[in-house]
């Protein structure tokens, strides 16, 4: 069975992800940031090729978020497809996100 989430270093501090992330991809997505990178750049995931994602994902990305939250960076959201979008703004959490598009 392929990955249903597929992770594409772009540098310490970028990633771009494709596919679903979900209660079974999501812990492979915490894991990429267990340990945050050196530096104060942002922090970018790109999110253009999600198909799906649910809570398991949000909570990874509030997760991240909040241990970004009060330093010199940011978590950026890189064109986030329309599933992501849509649990975002369902979830009441759109205006929280730093979003690029």
């Amino acid at each position: 069975m392929p990955d249903r989430l597929v992770i594409v270093e772009i540098d310490p501090t970028s990633i771009a992800l494709t596919g679903e992330i979900d209660a079974h991809s999501a812990p492979s997505l915490a894991s990429r940031f267990e340990t945050l990178p050196a530096g104060d750049d942002d922090i970018t995931i790109g999110m253009a090729d999600v198909t799906f994602m649910d809570s398991s994902g949000l909570r990874v990305l509030i997760d991240l978020h909040q241990r970004l939250d009060g330093a010199p960076r940011r978590l950026v959201l890189d064109s986030p497809s329309q599933p992501v979008t849509r649990l975002l703004e369902v979830a009441g959490l759109a205006d929280h996100f730093t979003i690029v598009r």
